[in-house]
């Protein structure tokens, strides 16, 4: 037992200080002789709820996502995401984005620009509504405890309204395993977002957001298409981590 609470004492510690730690800081911090602060952090990383920094100090790992929504995964989540999503916004031109839930929120926390003259995204940090967008609608289509908002606040006239027509969107999502939203958050604004799962639990949704005539351009198979690619690519990567 002993050995368990020192284990949630580290990992407490080491989400909560936002950067990596060494061993010495966390067996002064935490009080305990450094030989069991390196044992203890050793067997966290082999279980990926560590990982190595590049100055091979410690941060959360992926693991935190099989133990809570990615709050103190999301630093990995995004770290592994980024090349993914920058790929994509290099070769199509326009925004990807990496959203999280937190609580009843669902908010950006990672984007990459594309390099289109018009360009259309929210920003990092920022909450977007979970029924007027995509990445909101995969929200609701995967989350178990996740009920619909009201009221339903009308942002445009193709915002979805009443819950009858955004429940048969949120059902349509669940079924096809990706949203698109056109013209309902903000005139001129569309994007299409795929889940992100780590084993079977959703963690994230990832996302492209561009006018919605770079959409009939682009056309937008060839959007869906990419973002689900993405957010299996993403899901293939975090699911691989060892489980219990």
């Amino acid at each position: 037992m002993q050995s368990v609470q020192r284990a949630i004492d580290l990992l407490m510690y080491v989400g909560e200080c936002g950067r990596a730690v060494g061993v010495t800081e966390v067996a002064l911090r935490l009080g305990l002789p450094k030989t069991t602060a390196h044992r203890l952090l050793k067997t966290l990383t082999y279980r990926h709820l560590l990982e190595h920094a590049e100055d091979g100090r410690y941060r959360p790992g992926l693991g935190m996502l099989l133990l809570s929504p990615p709050a103190l995964g999301a630093s990995a989540l995004t770290r592994a995401a980024d090349p993914l999503l920058s790929a994509l916004a290099a070769a199509l031109g326009e925004t990807f984005f990496l959203v999280v839930r937190r609580g009843d929120q669902v908010i950006v926390v990672h984007k990459v620009e594309g390099s289109g003259f018009l360009r259309a995204s929210p920003n990092v940090g920022s909450a977007v509504p979970v029924h007027a967008t995509a990445a909101g609608r995969v929200f609701l289509a995967f989350s178990t405890d996740l009920g619909l908002p009201a009221p339903l606040t009308a942002y445009t006239r193709r915002t979805p309204q009443t819950a009858a027509r955004l429940q048969r969107l949120v059902d349509q999502t669940r079924h096809e395993r990706w949203a698109v939203s056109v013209d309902e958050w903000h005139e001129g604004l569309a994007a299409i977002a795929a889940p992100v799962f780590c084993g079977e639990r959703l963690v994230a949704a990832v996302a492209v957001a561009c006018s919605s005539a770079r959409l009939r351009q682009l056309g937008e198979r060839q959007l869906i298409q990419a973002t689900q690619n993405l957010s299996k690519a993403l899901s293939r990567a975090i699911s691989g981590v060892d489980k219990p």
